[in-house]
């Protein structure tokens, strides 16, 4: 049988499935609507919830325009977002969500972008920071579609600039806005792109594993009903040919016609027959077994002997087998020999073996089927590789979206790799551990690494005039900023809803919600102390810590990694957990050759750790 790996093709711009894929198209839509309805109404209630606390902020920045602006955001736009959710629920909406939901991003971003004028000046050009939400939204969590997300951003982008505009927004302040607007539009471009070719390589893998697996199912079913009928006809042969020989032993002539018409039957059919002697020298073969160890003619193997195609391990493996079909003289079924034939082309055989009676009831040899299952094992090792790449999809994946959090700093890469060296490193010296051993696998540690650069997406809902301050922060700010711990991790927990059973994004939301948390307690979000605390946060926290102190900030010089290590040290059982920085400490040199090999000028705001006006070098 043979098999073709397809790839997949789709146009490069809309993204849709073409040439040979075409007909995945029409089901890959009513899969990514069916699979996208939770999340969007997920979507819309998060975009409520983060919409209506905004109007208090509309009364500390703008005291004198607030009704104007409370007519937009509580008189027109939260109603408009309530009927959205209502309308997710009709027929309509499934059949048509990809335009409905592409003109309410359009209508919400002119809303905000009505907020502007409505704003006392100068506070309102501090506005377009809300339409940076929609961008967020609109590229990721309301499940559009690349095409219509690009559309429904640029013209939001069209929409604030004529505002601004129109409302003679000072130069300085237009050009600052408009880049960083433009700026965070591309990103979220490059995001929902990879997301959505993400989505329909998921999809596609997913049909081609299932009509790979539908044709090695077939053709097991056909093969298994071909041996079967082979073997019964061996055995009607066998039997006839015992009657014959028991009933005219007499005649010598017949009996060599009836292992004539034996060896001819067994010679044409396409299952190899073999049979050896008891030390495993080749007897007999049939053109099958010929075909397979590539043989010309029958003495090539006849000089031969089974274990010569073998390698000693192999051998070593097979020839229990055969001792015990010897001792027992119960056959045996299924077994898996490793050859190397005579072209030197290695090959993987299914062999069936009983022993051969003389007659007299002593045993003279083996005899049984080969079977060449070497394609069966390439098509195993194929979806093996299948398996593989979705893995390296979901590892892209999760990269644009950490970059997507962090798309303000031109370093991202550099801190989001040593963040996953870093925690890999901890994670592998953990596992060594008695206590950690059974629960700490190889695939823990691929997760938690990659699961790892997620810790601050959360970030992307501190506003710029936050995150980007260099100098202290005030107590209200500080508030804001540790929220990002908590909008990551609610983000990562809608997400992870979807998904059956335990995911990377388990690992993700962990370390997303409980990363500032510290051990003795004073942490944050909740002041979860100890063991209370998930073995991944406690893991990605003193990775973070390490990372902040020996990166370059705009208020400070980086630390040397002497340094850093003493901050660590002291901070055992107080804001780390003990057994995490006793490794640490063990693999303090790795962590040393990591950062020299990784080294660069940092942007001063990849991390909330050791911010100025925290102490004790972290949060």
């Amino acid at each position: 049988m043979a098999i073709t790996l397809q790839r997949m093709t789709v146009n490069p711009v809309t993204l849709t499935f073409n040439r040979e894929c075409a007909a995945y198209e029409a089901p890959f839509h009513e899969h990514y609507v069916k699979q996208s309805l939770k999340p969007f109404r997920q979507a819309i209630l998060l975009a409520i919830a983060v919409w209506l606390p905004f109007g208090l902020l509309d009364v500390k920045l703008n005291p004198h325009g607030t009704t104007a602006v409370w007519m937009i955001r509580y008189g027109l736009m939260t109603p408009f977002m309530v009927f959205g959710l209502i309308i997710s629920f009709t027929g309509v909406f499934k059949k048509h969500m990809q335009p409905l939901v592409a003109t309410s991003v359009i209508i919400c971003g002119t809303g905000i972008a009505l907020m502007i004028p409505a704003a006392e000046a100068p506070l309102r050009h501090f506005y377009y920071a809300g339409l940076l939400v929609i961008f967020m939204f609109s590229y990721t969590l309301l499940r559009l579609r690349f095409l219509w997300a690009t559309l429904a951003g640029w013209a939001v982008v069209a929409i604030y600039e004529t505002v601004a505009v129109m409302i003679d927004t000072p130069p300085v302040i237009l050009l600052n806005n408009s880049f960083f607007f433009i700026s965070a539009n591309i990103v979220g471009m490059f995001a929902c792109y990879a997301i959505e070719y993400s989505h329909r390589n998921d999809f596609f893998l997913a049909r081609k594993l299932e009509e790979q697996q539908m044709a090695i199912h077939r053709a097991n079913q056909e093969l298994e009903g071909n041996v079967r009928q082979r073997t019964q006809q061996l055995i009607k042969l066998n039997e006839d040919l015992n009657l014959t020989i028991a009933g005219h032993r007499h005649t010598e002539a017949r009996l060599r016609e009836s292992e004539e018409k034996y060896r001819t039957i067994i010679t044409s059919i396409k299952e190899g027959v073999y049979e050896i002697d008891l030390s495993g020298n080749f007897m007999f073969v049939n053109d099958a077994v010929m075909h397979i160890f590539n043989c010309k003619t029958q003495a090539e193997l006849l000089a031969r002997n089974f274990r010569d195609f073998m390698t000693h391990e192999e051998a070593k493996k097979t020839l229990p087998v055969y001792n015990e079909i010897y001792r027992t003289g119960v056959p045996a079924q299924n077994i898996n020999i490793e050859i190397v034939d005579l072209n030197n082309i290695p090959r993987f055989l299914e062999v069936s073996a009983a022993l051969i009676d003389d007659g007299k009831g002593g045993p003279t040899g083996f005899r049984g089927i080969i079977r060449d299952i070497t394609r069966k094992r390439q098509v195993e090792k194929k979806l093996l590789e299948y398996y593989e790449n979705i893995k390296a999809t979901r590892a892209m994946t999760i990269l644009g979206l950490a970059r997507l959090a962090e798309y303000r700093d031109k370093k991202t890469g550099e801190h989001l790799e040593r963040m996953m060296k870093y925690t890999k490193v901890l994670a592998q010296a953990l596992s060594l551990k008695p206590k950690y051993s059974d629960y700490i696998t190889a695939e823990y540690i691929e997760d938690i690494g990659i699961s790892s650069m997620l810790h601050d997406i959360g970030k992307v809902g501190i506003t710029d005039e936050i995150l980007l301050k260099p100098g202290p922060l005030t107590t209200d700010e500080y508030e804001k900023v540790k929220e990002h711990t908590t909008l990551g991790g609610e983000a990562l927990q809608s997400v992870e809803s979807e998904v059956r059973g335990k995911s990377f994004l388990t690992l993700g939301k962990e370390i997303c919600f409980r990363h500032h948390e510290r051990w003795d307690g004073s942490g944050y979000p909740e002041g979860l102390k100890g063991e209370d605390i998930p073995l991944s946060a406690r893991i990605v926290a003193l990775a973070d810590v390490y990372d902040a102190l020996t990166s370059d900030r705009v208020y400070r010089d980086a630390t040397t990694h002497e340094k850093a290590v003493d901050v660590i040290s002291k901070e055992r059982g107080r804001h780390f957990d003990p057994d995490i920085v006793d490794v640490f400490l063990e693999n303090a040199d790795t962590f040393k050759e990591i950062l020299l090999s990784n080294r660069s000028m940092d942007n001063p705001f990849t991390s909330t750790q050791n911010h100025p006006n925290h102490s004790g070098g972290s949060e």
